[in-house]
């Protein structure tokens, strides 16, 4: 196991150092993903009871959009394969065997997310670190651009995916542990999060917000609203800050929302133009010309996942891609909910917190490319092996007898949305 929690130090960082360096060709990245394969592999056949990796939803919903990429990328796609999207489907493909596979326990599922944690930790040392040293030149509103953590509007939406979990961990975690290394964990996050500035960002962190305010009820919410309500006055405080570029925006940020309304007419006239087949995976940057209206020239992606996708493979891709994201979001509220009942708190943490942060992942990706950012991928696959550790939980528990284990492994119909004198609630109180 200890291959793949390196590997997961490496999937907040964009050139994680000694990892993305090149050897025959491909990353060492590329070689201890195979090689967390092979070890996945041999730990499967040693185990007693069979792991259906077929029986996951997000497994189909995968695979359907890996072979719909496949399609437009030999159809219509200039792009070698090695640098194209298309390969690093496929390495995520590798990725979901191995997380599926190894992370089939409690303890495995602690380390994971404290890997993940660790990974956005190291980028935001980094991040800051860029900020710190470049403040005597350009001042305190300088944007970090060119540490490995990279791009800060891409890292800033990979640390809003993971910082929900961090937070449940700090509230919720009967471990004292789990809290004070979740605690150590959110303070460089945050204060990476403030630096690096990202409007887009900024409006992922309040969808995940109220996200949370929503999940929340009972006597730990006055810790919720402490936490956030800290946060909140911190971003309006500092000279650097979100807020600030959103409120006064300078000329380059000007510029950047008018290149991005010309991209997004952009992707939309070639929806029209192809709206079953796409233009071809890779090929928005090259056609971009053709479909660009009169004005400056500009040579961007389209800075909107969804319109992306829907740009490049049609109608076909977005609903494929759409279709993970809804199977995840329905997963980890399932596994919420039976972890809430057997008062499995690891497990809830983790599903409660990758629910609240693949919702503000969503919407930053209406300002970002960000389907090639890898922990995205991991909190999808990730949610598969939560929902299994928490029927696993169930059924040791007695809440679910032991035959009621239906081929995709879903949970029983007691366990899909309860219905509650109010309404409909996606999510248990917190006791």
């Amino acid at each position: 196991m200890i291959l793949y929690y390196t590997l997961l130090l490496t999937l907040a960082l964009a050139t994680a150092p000694v990892f993305t360096d090149r050897l025959l060709g491909f990353t060492v990245e590329k070689y201890l993903g195979l090689l967390c394969l092979l070890y996945a592999m041999v730990y499967l056949q040693r185990r007693k009871s069979p792991v259906r990796l077929w029986g996951a939803s997000q497994t189909h919903a995968f695979v359907f959009f890996f072979l719909w990429a496949a399609v437009s990328w030999v159809a219509l796609s200039r792009q070698p394969f090695q640098n194209s999207t298309l390969f690093v489907y496929l390495s995520e493909m590798v990725f979901l065997v191995s997380t599926l596979t190894l992370v089939d326990s409690p303890k495995r599922l602690r380390w994971t997310l404290i890997a993940v944690l660790a990974s956005v930790v190291w980028g935001s040392l980094y991040t800051l670190r860029e900020w710190q040293k470049a403040i005597p030149i350009y001042g305190i509103g300088y944007r970090p651009l060119y540490s490995p953590a990279g791009d800060p509007n891409y890292f800033t939406a990979s640390a809003v995916l993971c910082l929900p979990v961090a937070f449940y961990l700090i509230v919720r975690s009967k471990r004292r542990s789990d809290r004070l290394l979740s605690i150590a964990c959110l303070v460089p996050i945050t204060a990476a999060i403030l630096v690096d500035a990202s409007r887009g960002g900024l409006l992922a962190l309040c969808a995940t917000g109220a996200v949370i305010l929503f999940q929340t009820r009972g006597r730990r919410s006055a810790k919720m609203l402490l936490l956030g309500g800290a946060l909140a006055v911190v971003l309006l405080l500092s000279p650097a800050s979100p807020i600030h570029r959103l409120l006064h925006p300078n000329y380059s940020d000007v510029a950047a929302q008018d290149n991005r309304l010309e991209l997004w007419k952009a992707g939309l006239r070639m929806t029209l133009a192809h709206p079953l087949a796409g233009i071809g995976l890779d090929n928005f940057k090259a056609e971009l010309p053709s479909y660009l209206g009169a004005g400056p020239r500009i040579d961007f992606i389209a800075h909107n996942t969804y319109l992306q996708m829907l740009a490049e493979m049609g109608l076909p891709g977005l609903i494929g891609f759409l279709w993970i994201l809804t199977v995840t979001l329905r997963s980890l509220a399932r596994a919420s909910r039976i972890a809430a009942e057997t008062n499995a708190t690891l497990v809830y943490c983790a599903a409660t917190g990758l629910f609240a942060g693949v919702v503000g992942f969503s919407v930053a990706m209406f300002f970002l490319s960000a389907e090639f950012l890898k922990v995205f991928w991991f909190a999808v696959f990730l949610s598969a092996a939560i929902e299994r550790l928490a029927l696993a939980g169930a059924r040791t528990a007695g809440t679910v007898a032991p035959q009621i284990a239906p081929r995709s492994e879903v949970a029983p119909r007691a366990y899909r949305r309860p219905r509650h004198a109010a309404g409909k609630r996606a999510f248990p109180a917190m006791p």
